[in-house]
């Protein structure tokens, strides 16, 4: 029985007798919910690839999420199904995230991870939890960032699983392995250029580039309950959510949204503020949010056209592909930005 199977089974069976003082999933509803999500972002990957004309190389984008059902990860889910020759890998991580993220690996490896085996999820969550409090100096130590450690202790769910397995399937598989995301210099660089490249269309909202604003009346909230309902979630688990971390409250949180609910939720955020026309502080605080997530998507976009650039000079290769690892909040992006780019070339 497969891991997802055997996970739905033990919730259907016993999913209300564990005794944890705090429940992850607020009901066997969500978790489901976020099943589901899940398989919608693996068939994104593998169904729908972005193609790199010059080359004919393809690009599968792994939709990842920051905290995501353990422990299975989903690039394992997909490498299977990915025909072809697998010529490189790409992670949406910086490059000086690479150091810690190795040695963070190994402490994870040694982990309850692998002690699950379709018994109650909460009760394995709060082994985890307890765990990760033991480890906290190790993970101190090499450089992990508080937010992320908090995030595994109050959460039991594993941060950037899914960049920890990337790594170690490329190693498997003898693939090149690039961390392709911004550090937090180029980033800062990047926003600043892109503000200030921008500058005139931002002082005028009427200019800004976005999705239209919101119509007189609605509310945000009312529009947020409905999409949640859309994927079966009620706004009172969403509410139950309270891990004590805001970063893992979000990220649990949009588990239940597949690809298309979660640009549907991103674009309601989105036109409520631009509705709101939030001035001073406010609104640059809002243009700076809008920047970074741009100049990301930018930086992710470069990085894996200069895989399929690396594919094509290593020689001819029948149906060559390049599989990338990306934060679920920058796949729509990443798309929009390279069929952009594609159609002006």
């Amino acid at each position: 029985m497969s891991f997802l199977k055997k996970l739905v089974s033990s919730l259907g069976a016993g999913g209300q007798a564990a005794q944890v003082p705090t429940r992850i999933f607020p009901s066997e509803r969500f978790f489901l919910s976020a099943v589901n999500a899940r398989d919608q972002w693996l068939s994104h990957c593998i169904n729908q690839p972005l193609y790199h004309a010059p080359t004919n190389v393809r690009v599968h984008l792994l939709g990842s999420s920051l905290l995501n059902i353990p422990p299975a990860a989903d690039i394992r889910q997909v490498r299977p199904q990915l025909k072809g020759e697998f010529s490189w890998l790409c992670i949406d991580q910086a490059h000086e995230d690479a150091a810690w993220l190795n040695q963070y690996a190994e402490i994870l490896k040694k982990s309850p991870v692998g002690e699950y085996a379709g018994n109650d999820m909460e009760e394995f969550l709060a082994g985890v939890r307890s765990w990760s409090e033991r480890m906290r100096g190790d993970f101190i130590n090499i450089g992990v960032p508080d937010e992320i450690i908090d995030a595994l202790e109050l959460t039991g769910l594993f941060p950037f699983w899914d960049a920890v397995e990337a790594v170690e399937l490329g190693q498997e598989e003898s693939v090149p392995v690039e961390f392709i995301g911004l550090g937090s210099a180029e980033e800062r660089q990047r926003i600043a250029i892109h503000m200030a490249t921008n500058r005139i269309l931002q002082l005028d909202d009427a200019e800004i580039v976005g999705d239209a604003p919101a119509l007189p009346g609605t509310d945000m909230q009312d529009e947020l309950k409905t999409l949640f309902r859309s994927v079966d979630v009620e706004p009172r688990d969403v509410k139950e959510i309270d891990t004590g971390s805001p970063l893992a409250d979000s990220r649990l949180q949009n588990l239940v949204l597949g690809p298309e609910m979660l640009a549907r939720y991103n674009g309601i955020v989105t036109r409520h503020l631009l509705s709101l026309n939030p001035k001073g502080p406010a609104k640059e605080k809002w243009l700076k949010a809008d920047a970074s997530r741009h100049v990301k998507c930018e930086r992710i976009v470069e990085g894996l056209k200069d895989a399929c650039e690396e594919v094509a000079e290593k020689g001819p290769v029948q149906d060559p592909f390049v599989l990338a690892v990306v934060d679920r909040n920058n796949v729509d992006g990443v798309r929009k930005l390279w069929e952009t780019e594609e159609e002006v070339n």
